[in-house]
């Protein structure tokens, strides 16, 4: 007899009130003993927080702890039970405010198998620093979110191989409005976010993963491998996690509000050498609850992802070969996922194609949403990092070193390939949103570029997916402006050319985002961290749903003040509601741009920054020499000469104009230009719009010796 079935029993025989106390009088293992509940939540049961998370814990009967035991301590056995795989044990908590007579109404968590640790510090020597496990007698733990106020209950269910349920005793807690704030969610215009009542725009960039910096904690110094945990056959030592503390503390100091973090098996991942079996692993499920709680307390938003590629890479076009899918004997440290080693799997396509493997990466994707699906600092739930790097492999020679030669990358060279990720991403988003009916959290997909649509790729317009986003590599000057255009194209089916085709991907009605930018190729530290200042300022204002996520400059808590700025800019902007819009323009001369956000209807406004192309990452290069000047001299396509040299940008001639379209005709604005990096207002000017209602930009002069970017803020009057 089903869950659903014996429940629905339960309330016949007895009734709604009766089933109450069913619950109270726990429901004893054939040896008598019940399974009773304990409260771990630090918040007093009689004044719970709305948008707070509780936990609370769920004894097991003896016989279920020995099955458990037997399988952790690898004892052949009929009885052993595997507590990360739902088909030997499943745990629900149940939910319910003490109106809800409905049974639809009340709310279904997934309980996970829990072990707390401590770290131990005590030596003078950090290498010798460990994760410690302690002792629990409530193993079985459960996450809740209150979205409301009022009286709740909750009790356990137990189901052992299908059979025989048990139901725990009931507890009670009073939950009140007390101001925390709630989860992530799309605003109504389905271009920007909602955080409560209040539009949030993340403004941030990628702190990948724990990892020990010595810029960050001087300790880090005297670590083996101290930040090159990708090539140590090992997880990571206790003082990179806290390190990565610091680092998030100082990120939420500087100005950050969201960053974008990568499961990576070297820190954060639960299954990699042992297959649907996360024991050895769960110290890393602990700092992820960790890192969870330092990110409440300085209020910062997680992008979650879920996994980075390397595991579902052939080979590792990162030398990142511990932690691809291969098994290459000659590749040091080399060991291979699980899933090839344990299921026989022997190539991705293989591993994805395998209803046997997508029944375990489903039991994973349900211990994270288990664990972490109650968090109100994680933004959304991302898939695997750059899809498109899926099964690829760098060529290699014959003595198995990459030699710099094609990457195979199958997802845009092999229509078969493309269709199956997609497919196998459906499937994986439609677990989490449907079968999981999780709904907490946005869900997003990774592609390093956009989706191939033409080849078969329509993840973006699935139903399960909340947010479109790819990672947006180029050395590119003009890119800066042609945010605007990425945006409006895939949001807006009119912008488009007038040859629109049946083969043109439709629009998407989701917010667009950057999870990664730079410049790509071999230009990464030539521009003095000028290619991220401009990222961050002008995707703020092209109408990208957030800011460009940068990979780079992972610790650097002055460049972490731009984004503290353009917060400080957004925080009074009700992006969600009103009828903002990303527009720009190109200078005829093509040495300068703008990229604004125009507000329509009857009280216009525009905020947004003019750009000096020629203050770049090759004027402004810190050395003649190497890849900055190489790249420049063979890229002709990406770098036009007109930018070699920096030059001052005034507003002075035909050359230079440049304006806000559809600004109305005949209004007069007020346009206060601002020095992004002080914040201080350098001049005020009043200009008017003509019969056209185009608003030119007659700006302060930008100098080739600064930054390349003035903020203004045009006000009609």
């Amino acid at each position: 007899m089903s869950t659903i079935t014996k429940l629905v029993f339960l309330i016949s025989l007895f009734g709604i009130t009766q089933l109450s106390f069913a619950q109270t009088t726990p429901i004893n293992d054939r040896d008598g003993s019940p399974m009773v509940l304990k409260w771990f939540s630090a918040q007093d049961p009689e004044q719970v927080s709305k948008n707070k998370h509780i936990e609370i814990g769920m004894m097991l009967p003896p016989n279920v702890e020995a099955g458990i035991a037997a399988f952790l301590s690898d004892i052949p056995s009929s009885k052993a039970l595997n507590p990360f795989d739902p088909e030997d044990i499943e745990v629900l908590a149940y939910f319910k405010k003490a109106d809800q007579k409905d049974m639809s109404l009340w709310e279904k968590r997934y309980a996970f198998y829990y072990r707390p640790y401590q770290r131990n510090t005590r030596s003078t020597d950090p290498n010798k620093w460990k994760h410690e496990a302690l002792e629990t007698v409530h193993p079985f733990r459960a996450r809740f979110t209150p979205k409301e106020t009022g009286n709740y209950t909750c009790w356990f269910s137990l189901k052992v191989r299908g059979q025989e349920i048990r139901i725990s005793n009931t507890l009670s807690f009073q939950v009140e409005e007390k101001g925390h704030p709630g989860f992530l969610a799309v605003g109504d215009n389905k271009r920007y976010f909602v955080r409560d009542s209040n539009s949030y725009f993340p403004v941030g960039q990628n702190l990948p993963w724990p990892a020990c910096d010595p810029a960050i904690d001087p300790k880090c110094a005297q670590i083996d491998c101290f930040n090159a945990e990708p090539w140590c056959a090992s997880t990571m030592n206790p003082l990179g996690y806290l390190a990565y503390h610091k680092q998030m503390k100082s990120f939420a100091e500087n100005g950050g509000n969201y960053f974008r973090m990568l499961i990576a098996p070297w820190n954060l991942e639960i299954e990699f050498e042992k297959l649907n079996n996360y024991s050895d692993r769960l110290n890393c499920a602990w700092e992820m609850d960790e890192i969870l709680r330092v990110a409440e307390e300085n209020d910062l938003l997680i992008h979650l992802n879920l996994q980075v590629h390397y595991p579902l890479e052939e080979v590792s076009g990162y030398s990142m070969w511990h932690w691809d899918y291969g098994d290459i004997d000659c590749f040091p440290y080399d060991d291979p996922y699980c899933y090839l080693d344990e299921l026989g799997l022997p190539t991705v396509r293989s591993f994805m194609e395998s209803e046997e493997a997508k029944k375990h990466y489903k039991n994973r994707l349900r211990y994270f949403i288990a664990r972490y699906g109650h968090s109100t600092n994680i933004a959304n739930f991302e898939l695997v990092s750059e899809v498109n790097g899926i099964a690829s492999a760098p060529s290699v020679d014959e003595n198995c070193q990459t030699d710099g030669g094609h990457l195979a990358m199958p997802y845009r060279e092999d229509a078969s390939m493309t269709r199956l990720i997609y497919s196998w991403q459906r499937e994986m988003l439609n677990y989490i949103k449907y079968d999981l009916n999780h709904e907490n959290h946005l869900l997003a997909v990774s592609i390093s570029g956009p989706a191939e649509f033409l080849l078969g790729d329509s993840i973006y317009y699935e139903p399960a997916v909340d947010i479109a986003t790819f990672n947006y590599y180029n050395a590119s000057i003009e890119k800066y402006s042609g945010f605007t255009e990425i945006m409006d194209n895939f949001q807006t089916d009119n912008s488009r050319r007038e040859a629109i085709t049946n083969l043109d991907p439709p629009a998407i009605d989701k917010p667009l985002l950057f999870s990664e930018v730079g410049p790509g190729m071999s230009v990464e530290n030539c521009d003095s961290d000028l290619r991220f200042i401009k990222s961050v300022w002008c995707s703020a204002f092209s109408g990208m749903s957030a800011g460009a996520m940068n990979w780079s400059n992972q610790y650097n808590p002055e460049l972490w003040s731009h984004l503290a700025r353009i917060d400080s800019i957004m925080q009074d902007v009700r992006l969600d509601e009103e009828n903002w819009e990303g527009v720009n323009a190109v200078r005829r001369d093509k040495m300068g741009d703008c990229v604004a956000l125009r507000r329509g209807g009857q009280n216009k406004m525009a905020l947004g920054v003019v750009h000096n192309r020629s203050v770049n990452w090759y004027s402004k290069r810190i050395s003649d020499e190497g890849s900055c000047k190489e790249f420049f001299e063979n890229n002709p396509q990406f770098f036009s000469p007109r930018y070699k040299e920096a030059v001052s940008m005034d507003s002075k001639g035909r050359s230079a104009k440049m304006e806000i379209k559809n600004m109305g005709a005949l209004k007069r604005y007020k346009i206060s230009w601002i020095d992004i990096s002080t914040g201080q207002v350098l001049s005020t000017t009043i200009q008017n719009t003509g019969l056209n209602g185009n608003l030119s930009l007659r700006h302060p002069e930008l100098p080739s010796t600064g930054l390349g970017l003035l903020f203004f803020k045009a006000e009609e009057i």
